[in-house]
Parts: C-alpha cells; sequence; structure tokens
C-alpha cells in the first residue's frame, strides 16, 4: 500500500513530514515505512517532484519503486507540497512507474481566508516580500482545488482520494487523522513551519526596506534564528490580538470561492460540506504593519539588542534594528490603505485556473 499525501502548503504537510521523520523507527515496527533514502534534506520529497517534471534524473523514481518492493505487505507513506500541481500526465506517470500499487491519495483542504492569511505570512520573511493586498491580488484568481483534486483521481482513481477539510476533522489535527489512516501510532508527534505572528512578520518587511545590505540579511542564518527567537517571544509575552488581513470584499469573494469548490468536492468525490465561515459586517480596521504595533513590541527589540550579542556576531541585524528604531513611530511606505474595492483587491469574477 502506498500512502501518498499531496499536501496543499500551509496545511500542516511539514508537521506530518516532521512526525513522520521523527518517528520512523516506531512507524517501522507498526509495519509503516517512511522510505529515508527517496527524500531530500528537508524530508519533503521535492526532488521527487523534480524528477517526475523532468527536472533532475530519475534516481528519486526509482530508489521510492525499490522501497515499496522490498517491502510488501507494508504501508510506505510520502508526503509532500511539491507534488501539488505536477498534472495529470505526471501523475499517471508516477502510477505507471511504480507499477501501479493500491494508492491513497491525501489531500487536506483550509478555508482560502485562513490559507491565504498563512501563506502571506510565511513568505513575508523573504527578501523583498510585497505587502498583502499585493499577495492577495495575484494569489485569488488561483485559488481552486478542483485542478489538483480531478489530476490525481483522473490517474489513481476516485476511489483512491481520501480528501478532508481541516475545519471538519477533531481539533483539526491532520497529524492525527493521516496517522489513523497508516493505522500506527507515534510517542511525538510534531509541528512544524507555523506560520510567524504578523508582527514577526512586519518586523522582517520593515527590516529589508531599512537594511543597505537586504540580500545579506536573509542568506545569513542568524537572521532566520533572530526572526524565530522574536516570534517565541511575542507569542509568549505580547498580548496583542492577532488580526485580520483581509477586507471585507476580500474576505466575502474568498469565502465564497471556498464555499463553491467545497460544494464541487461534495458532488465529484463525496467529501461532507465544512462548516461555514462566519462573515464579520464592516471593512479591515487597518492593514497590520509595524506603525501598528504596541510600544511593548519595541521595548522587546530594545531589550533584545541590549542584551544579546549581536553586534558581534550579526552586526548587520544590529544597525538595520538600530536604524529602525531611531525612526519609530513613523515607518513611510509600509502601511497602505485600507481600500475596499474589486478593482483593488484583483478579484475578477468569472477567472478560474
Amino acid at each position: 500500500m502506498l500512502i501518498l499525501h499531496v499536501g496543499m502548503g500551509k496545511v500542516g504537510s511539514s508537521s506530518i513530514q516532521s512526525t513522520l521523520k521523527l518517528n520512523r523507527e516506531a512507524l517501522k515496527r507498526q509495519g509503516v515505512v517512511w522510505p529515508d533514502a527517496a527524500q531530500d534534506r528537508n524530508c519533503n520529497f521535492s526532488t521527487l517532484a523534480k524528477a517526475l517534471l523532468g527536472g533532475i534524473p530519475d534516481q528519486p523514481l526509482k530508489l521510492l519503486r525499490r522501497t515499496i518492493e522490498n517491502n510488501p505487505g507494508r504501508t510506505v507513506a510520502i508526503s509532500s507540497e511539491f507534488l501539488w500541481n505536477i498534472g495529470a500526465e505526471r501523475a499517471a506517470f508516477l502510477r505507471e512507474f511504480l507499477g501501479a500499487p493500491d494508492t491513497k491519495i491525501v489531500i487536506y483542504v483550509r478555508p482560502y481566508t485562513q490559507w491565504i492569511r498563512s501563506k502571506y505570512l510565511q513568505k513575508s520573511r523573504a527578501r523583498g516580500s510585497p505587502d498583502f493586498d499585493t499577495v492577495f491580488a495575484k494569489s485569488f484568481n488561483r485559488l481552486s482545488i478542483k485542478a489538483v483534486v480531478s489530476d490525481w483521481a483522473e490517474a489513481f482513481g476516485k476511489g483512491s482520494l481520501h480528501i478532508h477539510h481541516v475545519t471538519a476533522l477533531p481539533d483539526r489535527d491532520v497529524v492525527a487523522d493521516f496517522l489513523g489512516l497508516v493505522e500506527a501510532t507515534v510517542p511525538d508527534p510534531a509541528e512544524a513551519n507555523r506560520s510567524p505572528h504578523w508582527l514577526t512578520c512586519e518586523l522582517a518587511r520593515a527590516m529589508f526596506a531599512y537594511s543597505s545590505a537586504s540580500r545579506s540579511l536573509w542568506e545569513k542564518g542568524q537572521f532566520r534564528s533572530f526572526l524565530a527567537e522574536i516570534d517565541r517571544v511575542v507569542r509568549g509575552q505580547i498580548r496583542f490580538p492577532d488580526t485580520n488581513y483581509l477586507t471585507n470584499i476580500q474576505r466575502k469573494a474568498t469565502v465564497a470561492r471556498y464555499r463553491e469548490d467545497a460544494q464541487w468536492l461534495c458532488s465529484f468525490a463525496g467529501v461532507p460540506l465544512p462548516p461555514e465561515e462566519e462573515l464579520a459586517d464592516g471593512k479591515r480596521p487597518f492593514l497590520p504593519s509595524i506603525e501598528r504595533a504596541p510600544a511593548a513590541f519595541f521595548q522587546l527589540l530594545e531589550d533584545r539588542l541590549a542584551e544579546t550579542d549581536l553586534t558581534q556576531r550579526a552586526p548587520y541585524i544590529a544597525t538595520t534594528l538600530e536604524t529602525l528604531l531611531a525612526d519609530k513611530p513613523g515607518f513611510p511606505g509600509l502601511l497602505l490603505p485600507a481600500a475596499d474595492n474589486d478593482s483593488r483587491m484583483g478579484i475578477r469574477p468569472g477567472i478560474r485556473p
């Protein structure tokens, strides 16, 4: 049996992968194989997807086939976000290359309002990240699970599909659901790659804007470690409400798109409809930015700058922070007006993938 998790990004894929990697030996004793040989260093099998698409030699595919052949009667588990958009033709090729094994295609779906916000928060730490409204405008008209589900159903058959809306799972726990599917228990479930708090996200954007060497900020590991440290402290110490990035018009359009796709999933694959999202009235109160950070956040940054050896260990971080803090409370260019019209938000009804 092959369990193939085709991960929608920001829907628990990294947590599944980390759990399987961390508990490999316990899983193996229960007849579940998490194949080391076909993985890359991030345990997300991106090389497998690249080989399928012809970007690299087919060695990862051969290793996976050998793993399946060498473990008759066992369950081989694969999880990868990189399989999300490979298309029906390459999915069918994978099935034939592996010898058409008995396969379960696992897909978890998250409400699009949550997904697009989480995607923005995760990517905003990278150099040159645009503001949320720009990300929304580029992403909205690509929001659809229809094509992906149809491709994998065409290649492996509708009966192979195991699809759940995350909001319908007990405690929204995709790791527990996946482990139930492979019929295994583990001592150490993992949670990985959680999106940062919006304060951490907007701090990263501000630092890139203020840094004279923005490229070096991201390329050096100290910056990522610094952001992770700040994120842990923010979540543990600063009682500032997490906020909504979406305007009312964005939220309504995104919820409508999700309902449409959920209804299609129900009719196409028998996936029960998820609970309906509540729609709040009124416009977005503000577009989150460093300008909106509480005073405690700036005090935290100043304390961290004074308490750590940043000036010696990572002077480029210290210099950027000092420049940023010297200019507070105004951070020009980082706050956008909360426009509330379709053209500003990039919503074009009727345009689908």
